[in-house]
Protein backbone atom coordinates (compact mmCIF):
# COMPACT_ATOMS: atom_id res chain seq x y z
CA UNK A 1 0.00 0.00 0.00
CA UNK A 2 1.13 3.72 -0.84
CA UNK A 3 2.42 5.03 2.38
CA UNK A 4 0.18 8.31 2.01
CA UNK A 5 -2.59 6.26 0.96
CA UNK A 6 -2.49 4.82 4.08
CA UNK A 7 -2.52 7.58 6.68
CA UNK A 8 -5.69 7.81 8.31
CA UNK A 9 -8.72 10.18 7.41
CA UNK A 10 -8.69 11.22 11.59
CA UNK A 11 -7.16 13.85 13.93
CA UNK A 12 -3.78 15.29 13.34
CA UNK A 13 -3.37 12.96 10.07
CA UNK A 14 -6.52 14.69 8.58
CA UNK A 15 -4.94 18.02 9.02
CA UNK A 16 -1.38 17.19 7.80
CA UNK A 17 -3.70 16.23 4.48
CA UNK A 18 -5.88 19.42 4.58
CA UNK A 19 -3.23 21.78 5.34
CA UNK A 20 -0.92 20.26 2.54
CA UNK A 21 -3.61 20.88 -0.10
CA UNK A 22 -3.60 24.47 1.63
CA UNK A 23 -0.23 25.08 0.15
CA UNK A 24 -1.16 23.34 -2.89
CA UNK A 25 -4.20 25.64 -3.65
CA UNK A 26 -2.84 28.58 -2.77
CA UNK A 27 0.37 27.94 -5.02
CA UNK A 28 -2.10 27.26 -7.94
CA UNK A 29 -4.18 30.45 -7.01
CA UNK A 30 -0.61 32.53 -6.87
CA UNK A 31 -1.24 32.89 -3.30
CA UNK A 32 1.32 33.28 -0.62
CA UNK A 33 2.79 30.64 1.35
CA UNK A 34 4.72 32.03 4.01
CA UNK A 35 6.99 29.84 6.38
CA UNK A 36 8.62 30.78 9.83
CA UNK A 37 10.92 28.84 11.51
CA UNK A 38 13.01 28.57 14.58
CA UNK A 39 16.61 27.12 14.95
CA UNK A 40 15.45 23.36 15.86
CA UNK A 41 14.16 22.62 12.65
CA UNK A 42 17.48 22.90 10.87
CA UNK A 43 19.34 21.10 13.85
CA UNK A 44 17.22 17.84 13.28
CA UNK A 45 18.30 17.68 9.63
CA UNK A 46 15.08 18.94 8.12
CA UNK A 47 16.78 21.66 5.88
CA UNK A 48 16.45 19.85 2.54
CA UNK A 49 12.37 19.09 3.33
CA UNK A 50 12.82 23.06 3.67
CA UNK A 51 14.54 23.49 0.24
CA UNK A 52 12.63 20.52 -1.84
CA UNK A 53 9.46 22.46 -1.40
CA UNK A 54 11.18 25.80 -2.12
CA UNK A 55 12.00 24.62 -5.25
CA UNK A 56 8.43 23.19 -6.20
CA UNK A 57 7.67 26.60 -5.85
CA UNK A 58 5.41 25.43 -3.17
CA UNK A 59 6.94 28.27 -0.33
CA UNK A 60 6.89 32.08 -1.37
CA UNK A 61 8.79 33.34 1.44
CA UNK A 62 10.84 32.09 4.37
CA UNK A 63 11.33 34.16 7.78
CA UNK A 64 13.59 32.98 10.61
CA UNK A 65 14.94 33.58 14.44
CA UNK A 66 18.74 34.22 14.35
CA UNK A 67 19.32 30.88 15.94
CA UNK A 68 18.28 29.58 12.72
CA UNK A 69 20.23 31.78 10.13
CA UNK A 70 23.45 30.56 12.22
CA UNK A 71 22.80 26.92 12.35
CA UNK A 72 22.25 27.28 8.17
CA UNK A 73 25.13 29.64 7.88
CA UNK A 74 27.31 26.41 9.90
CA UNK A 75 26.08 23.68 7.86
CA UNK A 76 26.64 25.54 4.54
CA UNK A 77 30.24 26.07 6.37
CA UNK A 78 31.30 22.75 7.40
CA UNK A 79 28.19 20.55 6.76
CA UNK A 80 27.11 20.40 10.50
CA UNK A 81 25.89 22.71 13.35
CA UNK A 82 25.72 22.26 17.02
CA UNK A 83 27.96 21.52 20.12
CA UNK A 84 28.21 20.12 23.94
CA UNK A 85 26.37 23.19 25.72
CA UNK A 86 26.51 21.80 29.09
CA UNK A 87 30.35 21.04 29.15
CA UNK A 88 30.85 24.44 27.08
CA UNK A 89 28.46 26.60 29.31
CA UNK A 90 31.38 25.03 32.62
CA UNK A 91 33.99 26.36 30.47
CA UNK A 92 33.08 29.75 29.47
CA UNK A 93 34.02 28.31 25.68
CA UNK A 94 29.78 28.40 24.84
CA UNK A 95 29.60 29.38 21.08
CA UNK A 96 32.99 30.98 21.42
CA UNK A 97 33.65 29.37 18.15
CA UNK A 98 35.81 31.81 15.48
CA UNK A 99 34.70 30.84 12.51
CA UNK A 100 31.09 30.99 13.06
CA UNK A 101 31.01 34.67 14.92
CA UNK A 102 33.27 36.15 13.01
CA UNK A 103 32.31 35.20 9.79
CA UNK A 104 28.86 36.07 10.25
CA UNK A 105 29.17 39.62 11.70
CA UNK A 106 31.45 39.93 8.31
CA UNK A 107 28.54 38.61 5.98
CA UNK A 108 26.62 41.32 7.26
CA UNK A 109 28.83 44.31 7.73
CA UNK A 110 30.05 45.76 4.23
CA UNK A 111 26.82 47.77 3.37
CA UNK A 112 24.23 46.68 5.76
CA UNK A 113 23.96 50.53 7.38
CA UNK A 114 23.55 52.14 4.04
CA UNK A 115 20.75 49.70 2.64
CA UNK A 116 18.07 50.92 3.88
CA UNK A 117 15.56 48.02 2.35
CA UNK A 118 17.78 44.63 2.56
CA UNK A 119 18.35 43.01 6.06
CA UNK A 120 20.52 40.65 7.29
CA UNK A 121 18.55 37.93 5.39
CA UNK A 122 19.49 39.24 1.62
CA UNK A 123 23.18 39.61 3.07
CA UNK A 124 24.05 36.52 3.86
CA UNK A 125 22.63 34.82 0.89
CA UNK A 126 24.55 37.27 -0.81
CA UNK A 127 27.98 36.48 1.22
CA UNK A 128 27.03 32.84 0.66
CA UNK A 129 26.61 32.97 -2.71
CA UNK A 130 29.54 35.55 -3.70
CA UNK A 131 32.26 33.16 -1.66
CA UNK A 132 30.90 29.86 -2.44
CA UNK A 133 34.52 28.71 -2.05
CA UNK A 134 34.10 29.21 2.16
CA UNK A 135 30.88 27.03 2.10
CA UNK A 136 31.57 23.45 0.95
CA UNK A 137 28.16 22.33 1.79
CA UNK A 138 26.16 25.44 0.30
CA UNK A 139 23.66 23.24 -1.13
CA UNK A 140 22.17 22.33 2.16
CA UNK A 141 21.84 26.18 3.03
CA UNK A 142 18.16 27.15 3.47
CA UNK A 143 19.30 30.95 3.05
CA UNK A 144 21.15 30.34 -0.15
CA UNK A 145 19.18 28.22 -1.62
CA UNK A 146 16.44 30.87 -1.30
CA UNK A 147 18.77 33.76 -2.52
CA UNK A 148 19.58 32.90 -6.18
CA UNK A 149 15.92 32.40 -7.29
CA UNK A 150 15.18 35.54 -5.25
CA UNK A 151 12.80 34.04 -2.59
CA UNK A 152 12.64 36.72 -0.08
CA UNK A 153 14.42 36.15 3.29
CA UNK A 154 14.18 37.70 6.69
CA UNK A 155 15.82 36.96 9.92
CA UNK A 156 14.46 38.25 13.21
CA UNK A 157 17.15 38.92 15.90
CA UNK A 158 17.11 39.47 19.35
CA UNK A 159 20.43 41.21 20.41
CA UNK A 160 21.95 38.70 22.92
CA UNK A 161 19.97 35.41 21.97
CA UNK A 162 22.62 34.24 19.50
CA UNK A 163 26.14 33.28 19.93
CA UNK A 164 27.72 35.60 17.28
CA UNK A 165 26.25 38.63 19.85
CA UNK A 166 29.38 36.97 21.86
CA UNK A 167 31.76 37.91 19.22
CA UNK A 168 34.16 41.10 19.38
CA UNK A 169 32.87 42.03 15.98
CA UNK A 170 29.41 41.85 16.72
CA UNK A 171 28.44 45.45 15.84
CA UNK A 172 24.96 46.38 17.34
CA UNK A 173 24.19 49.35 14.66
CA UNK A 174 24.45 46.91 12.00
CA UNK A 175 22.90 43.54 13.57
CA UNK A 176 20.12 46.24 14.64
CA UNK A 177 19.74 47.91 11.47
CA UNK A 178 19.62 44.69 9.35
CA UNK A 179 16.82 43.25 12.09
CA UNK A 180 14.76 46.30 11.74
CA UNK A 181 14.85 46.17 7.52
CA UNK A 182 13.99 42.38 7.73
CA UNK A 183 10.98 43.42 10.17
CA UNK A 184 10.05 45.53 7.54
CA UNK A 185 10.53 43.00 4.62
CA UNK A 186 8.32 40.91 6.95
CA UNK A 187 5.47 43.41 7.38
CA UNK A 188 5.61 43.41 3.45
CA UNK A 189 5.16 40.35 2.98
CA UNK A 190 2.28 39.78 5.93
CA UNK A 191 -0.24 42.64 4.02
CA UNK A 192 -0.19 40.41 0.92
CA UNK A 193 -2.15 38.09 3.20
CA UNK A 194 -5.70 37.34 2.16
CA UNK A 195 -8.00 34.46 1.99
CA UNK A 196 -6.69 31.12 0.45
CA UNK A 197 -2.67 31.96 1.12
CA UNK A 198 -0.91 30.14 4.29
CA UNK A 199 1.40 30.95 7.09
CA UNK A 200 3.29 28.19 8.15
CA UNK A 201 5.37 27.80 11.51
CA UNK A 202 7.86 25.45 11.67
CA UNK A 203 9.22 25.50 15.45
CA UNK A 204 9.84 28.84 16.86
CA UNK A 205 8.18 29.51 19.23
CA UNK A 206 8.59 33.09 20.93
CA UNK A 207 10.01 35.25 18.41
CA UNK A 208 8.03 34.49 15.05
CA UNK A 209 4.96 34.47 16.88
CA UNK A 210 5.53 37.99 18.22
CA UNK A 211 6.99 39.13 15.21
CA UNK A 212 4.18 37.97 13.39
CA UNK A 213 1.31 39.63 15.28
CA UNK A 214 2.68 42.58 15.19
CA UNK A 215 3.13 42.51 11.53
CA UNK A 216 -0.26 41.89 11.14
CA UNK A 217 -1.24 44.93 13.35
CA UNK A 218 0.74 46.91 11.43
CA UNK A 219 -0.97 45.45 8.35
CA UNK A 220 -3.88 46.34 9.00
CA UNK A 221 -3.64 49.69 10.66
CA UNK A 222 -2.39 50.32 7.16
CA UNK A 223 -5.72 49.28 5.44
CA UNK A 224 -4.59 45.70 4.52
CA UNK A 225 -7.32 43.33 5.06
CA UNK A 226 -5.09 40.48 6.12
CA UNK A 227 -7.45 37.48 7.19
CA UNK A 228 -8.98 34.56 6.60
CA UNK A 229 -6.05 32.62 5.79
CA UNK A 230 -5.00 29.11 6.51
CA UNK A 231 -2.52 29.47 9.15
CA UNK A 232 -0.59 25.82 10.25
CA UNK A 233 1.94 25.47 13.31
CA UNK A 234 4.33 22.38 13.94
CA UNK A 235 5.80 22.19 16.86
CA UNK A 236 7.00 19.24 19.36
CA UNK A 237 4.95 20.33 21.78
CA UNK A 238 2.07 23.00 22.42
CA UNK A 239 3.19 26.26 22.90
CA UNK A 240 0.99 29.31 24.03
CA UNK A 241 2.59 31.98 21.68
CA UNK A 242 2.27 30.25 18.65
CA UNK A 243 -1.18 29.14 18.87
CA UNK A 244 -2.89 32.13 20.30
CA UNK A 245 -0.49 34.57 17.99
CA UNK A 246 -0.95 32.67 15.02
CA UNK A 247 -3.54 30.40 14.62
CA UNK A 248 -5.85 32.87 17.10
CA UNK A 249 -5.63 36.38 17.24
CA UNK A 250 -4.12 37.05 14.23
CA UNK A 251 -6.66 35.03 12.10
CA UNK A 252 -9.37 36.68 12.31
CA UNK A 253 -12.61 36.26 9.58
CA UNK A 254 -15.02 33.71 9.20
CA UNK A 255 -13.29 31.21 7.00
CA UNK A 256 -9.18 31.40 8.61
CA UNK A 257 -8.49 28.05 10.07
CA UNK A 258 -5.65 27.03 11.97
CA UNK A 259 -4.45 23.96 12.84
CA UNK A 260 -1.37 22.36 15.11
CA UNK A 261 0.68 19.54 14.39
CA UNK A 262 2.29 18.43 17.39
CA UNK A 263 5.54 16.01 16.48
CA UNK A 264 9.45 15.68 16.35
CA UNK A 265 10.25 18.18 13.39
CA UNK A 266 12.30 15.23 11.77
CA UNK A 267 8.82 13.24 11.18
CA UNK A 268 6.25 15.78 10.72
CA UNK A 269 7.75 18.04 8.42
CA UNK A 270 9.12 15.76 5.68
CA UNK A 271 5.85 13.87 6.01
CA UNK A 272 4.05 16.91 5.21
CA UNK A 273 6.32 17.60 2.09
CA UNK A 274 5.62 14.55 0.60
CA UNK A 275 2.21 15.25 1.06
CA UNK A 276 2.48 18.69 -0.09
CA UNK A 277 4.02 17.21 -3.56
CA UNK A 278 2.34 13.96 -3.96
CA UNK A 279 -0.70 16.93 -3.97
CA UNK A 280 1.06 18.95 -6.24
CA UNK A 281 1.89 15.77 -8.65
CA UNK A 282 -1.88 14.64 -8.33
CA UNK A 283 -2.96 18.11 -10.30
CA UNK A 284 -0.61 17.66 -13.40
Amino acid sequence: MDFCAGLSDKGTSANLWTLAGAVVDARRMDLPVMVMMGGHVIKTGCSPVIISLMEAGMITSVSMNGAASIHDFEIAMIGATSEDVGENVREGKFGMWEETGQLWNKAIAPDILDSQNQGIGYHLGRYMTGHKEQFPCIEYSIIHSAYWPGIPVTIHVAIGTDVVHQHPEANGAIIGQGAMADFYNFVDLVCKLKKGAVVLNFGSAVIMPECFLKAVAMARNMGYPVENFIAGNFDMIDHYRPRENILNRANTGDEGTGYYIAGRHEIMLPLFAHLVLEIKEDYR
